[in-house]
Parts: structure tokens; C-alpha cells; sequence
């Protein structure tokens, strides 16, 4: 990534930076510490994590040249605990069940429509596309819930994809 250069010295310049290593499983954050213009009479390393996607530029600017390996080679993300797992489980499980009541409270009244003969020229496509999402939320909700019964956790655990649609 070439983002513009400038000449001028600016409040998040980096002056310098170390330890850079792949924040999640994923490969899509890096943290580091780095040393900013502003802290740099200080010689004050803060952490500091940068994605490809961050809002600021020098933030992409960073991610960039971690990767680039401009501070060193990027290690590996550190291995979850047990603990981080069960709480990334919960956090999906919960995902999942809010997305299914949504489409419930849908699919109730698709459903009462068609039981009241009020239905409309889509209204059975709408109610099997609603059906065929509902089951793929109900299959990642089961498959998350068993990620704990795969043979590396929680060191290397394998995420099932969630459906697509959301």
C-alpha cells in the first residue's frame, strides 16, 4: 500500500516501532508498539493495533508497513485461553439467536398472512427464502455451540462461516 507521502512532520508520524504481531486468527490486525512524533522526547512506546480498514490513515499507514515487515517480522497471534473461546462462543450463540428471532417475528407473519388468506403473489417465495435462512442460522447456532469438541481447542479452533445474508 502507497499512501501520499507529505514532508511535513505530523502528531502521529512514527518515530518508531517494535513487536509488531498478527492481532487475531484472522491476519486482519496487527498490533504493535509504537512511538509517536508526540512521545518521542519521552521515548514513550504506546500499544497500538492497525488494520487495512482503520478510519485514520496513519493507521493504514502502519498496518501497511507492519506487514511489509518495515518493523520486523510479523509473529503469529498469541493462543487463545479457554476462557477467551467460551466468552467468543457465547458472543456468537447470542449473534445467532437475535438474528432468529428477527426472522421469527418474520416468518409468524408471512405465516399469518397465509393462514388468513391475505397472502400476496410473493408471499410463499418470501416465506421458503425465509425458511432456508432461518435453517442456516440454526445450523451455525449448533455448529458453534460443538466448537468446543474440535480436537485442538482452544488453541486452534476452526469457526464455522456464518450464513451470508447478514
Amino acid at each position: 500500500m502507497n499512501l501520499p507521502e507529505t514532508n511535513e512532520v505530523s502528531y502521529f508520524d512514527v518515530t518508531e516501532a517494535r513487536n509488531p504481531y498478527w492481532t487475531d486468527s484472522s491476519y486482519t490486525r496487527i498490533t504493535l508498539e509504537v512511538m509517536f512524533a508526540w512521545g518521542a522526547d519521552r521515548n514513550e512506546y504506546i500499544p497500538f493495533t492497525a488494520s487495512p480498514d482503520d478510519p485514520e490513515l496513519h493507521g493504514r499507514q502502519i498496518f501497511a508497513d507492519a506487514k511489509a515487515g518495515k518493523y520486523g517480522e510479523v509473529a503469529p497471534p498469541p493462543v487463545p485461553t479457554a476462557g477467551q473461546v467460551e466468552n467468543e462462543i457465547s458472543r456468537r450463540i447470542k449473534q445467532a439467536s437475535a438474528v432468529l428471532s428477527e426472522l421469527s417475528d418474520r416468518q409468524a407473519t408471512l405465516q399469518d398472512a397465509l393462514d388468513l388468506n391475505m397472502a400476496g403473489v410473493d408471499t410463499h417465495d418470501a416465506l421458503e427464502n425465509l425458511n432456508a435462512e432461518m435453517l442456516a442460522w440454526r445450523e451455525y447456532r449448533v455448529k458453534v455451540s460443538r466448537v468446543a469438541e474440535q480436537d485442538n481447542y482452544p488453541q486452534a479452533v476452526i469457526w464455522p462461516e456464518a450464513p451470508a445474508n447478514r
